[in-house]
C-alpha cells in the first residue's frame, strides 16, 4: 500500500468589516495528488463576526464582551436562525457560525427592532 501525506494550509485575514478565509487541503500518493478547495467561504466564527458588527455600530451602544455575545445569541438566536444567518454545527457544545455577508443587516434590523415580533424574550 503506497504511503499517502498529507498537506494542509489554512489561512486566514480579517480587515475591520471583511472576512477573507483561504483553505487548502493536498492530499499526495506515490500515483496521483488530489486537491479539495473550500467554496463556501460566507461562515465565520460567530465570536468574531458579533465583534465585527459591534465595532462597526457604536450608534447601538453595545461593549464587545461574552456577557453581551451570550445575550444576543439567547434573545436572537431562533431569529437568525429563521433568516439562515446562524447554525449550530455538529451539536450542542460546538460554537455557533454566522454567514458574514448576511449579518450584518440582519442583526442590525434585530438589534433596531425592525423585526419586533420576532424577538425571543
Amino acid at each position: 500500500m503506497p504511503e499517502k501525506k498529507c498537506q494542509f494550509q489554512l489561512v486566514i485575514a480579517s480587515s475591520r468589516f471583511n472576512f477573507f478565509l483561504e483553505f487548502d487541503m493536498t492530499i499526495t500518493s506515490d500515483n496521483e495528488t488530489k486537491t479539495f478547495v473550500k467554496t463556501v467561504t460566507t461562515w465565520h466564527s460567530a465570536r468574531v463576526v458579533f465583534s465585527a458588527f459591534i465595532a462597526a455600530h457604536p450608534e447601538l451602544g453595545l461593549k464587545d464582551s461574552k456577557i453581551t455575545f451570550r445575550n444576543f445569541c439567547s434573545r436572537h438566536g431562533q431569529a437568525l436562525r429563521k433568516h439562515d444567518v446562524m447554525r449550530k454545527p455538529a451539536g450542542l457544545r460546538s460554537p455557533a457560525i454566522f454567514d458574514g455577508s448576511r449579518f450584518d443587516a440582519v442583526a442590525f434590523d434585530l438589534m433596531s427592532k425592525k423585526f419586533e415580533g420576532e424577538q425571543h424574550d
